[in-house]
């Protein structure tokens, strides 16, 4: 896994993109959650990482909690040695 962004309380995020530029040779999954829930904005079958292309959702979460929280990807290789991609945030 791995930090994406550190979003401040009463922030909502209204989109989560995966974008593999290089496949990947294995069925490697990734996610984008959170500590309290790893797939809260984007579940592994909301994106292919063993196709180019560009894997959307729109969450439309808000974080109401007191404090900061980590936004993270959380990623299984299943043994893939090839692949990247990118995962950007929308928030507002």
């Amino acid at each position: 896994s791995g930090l994406i962004y550190t979003i401040t309380p009463n922030r909502r995020v209204s989109f989560v993109t995966v974008t593999v530029t290089t496949p990947f040779d294995a069925l490697a999954t990734v996610t984008v959650g959170d500590s309290s829930n790893n797939t809260r904005l984007m579940d592994a079958n909301g994106n292919d990482l063993t196709i180019n292309g560009d894997y959307s959702t729109t969450p439309s979460y808000v974080y109401t909690a007191n404090t900061d929280t980590d936004i993270s990807y959380y990623f299984n290789s299943a043994g893939a040695t090839v692949g990247n991609a990118i995962i950007a945030i929308t928030y507002s």
